[in-house]
């Protein structure tokens, strides 16, 4: 739950950014009413989280609308089948749980071959 602001922060840094355009789709697994209203104020414009409880946030009610509707349903049955599948991939057949190595220079080596396989 609290690594959706830190992302949300190195995808800007990478892109060299302030404000995220586009819409972004995450799984329920980053809902927290201070993650959207967090996400919201580093510039995200449309950010699509399936939430699956009550609450009483605006923010977070905004953003289960959006992910009820038509097209929000659409991104997140899309994400599903793009971006779960690889990950699923690479945890069951590959068996990468996780990495065998450490520090950041040599767990972005073994990831790299982890892609390339």
């Amino acid at each position: 739950m609290g690594r959706l602001l830190p992302m949300i922060e190195g995808v800007k840094n990478n892109l060299r950014v302030e404000d995220l355009d586009g819409v972004y789709v995450t799984d329920g697994g980053y809902y927290k009413d201070q993650n959207i209203i967090g996400a919201k104020e580093l510039g995200v414009k449309d950010l699509i989280l399936p939430i699956n409880t009550d609450t009483k946030c605006t923010e977070s009610l905004k953003v289960k609308k959006r992910a009820q509707n038509k097209e929000g349903k659409e991104l997140i049955k899309r994400r599903y089948v793009t971006i779960e599948r690889i990950i699923g991939f690479i945890k069951e057949r590959i068996r990468m749980r996780r990495f065998n190595l450490r520090g950041l220079a040599k767990v972005s080596c073994e990831w790299t071959f982890i892609c390339l396989a």
